[in-house]
């Protein structure tokens, strides 16, 4: 659980920060598994 709500924070953290950073994460996503890289795209639908 506590894993999971600082993974949520950091991908927060990124998503909120300018886009040199946001491709710095997109890079890091790339190595994530596919649960990881589907919380980040709706943590993107959430602020868009």
């Amino acid at each position: 659980e506590l894993f999971q709500e600082r993974s949520e924070t950091f991908f927060i953290h990124f998503l909120s920060t300018d886009d040199q950073l946001m491709l710095k994460a997109e890079k890091l996503l790339d190595v994530f598994c596919l649960r990881w890289n589907l919380l980040a795209f709706r943590l993107m639908l959430k602020l868009c």
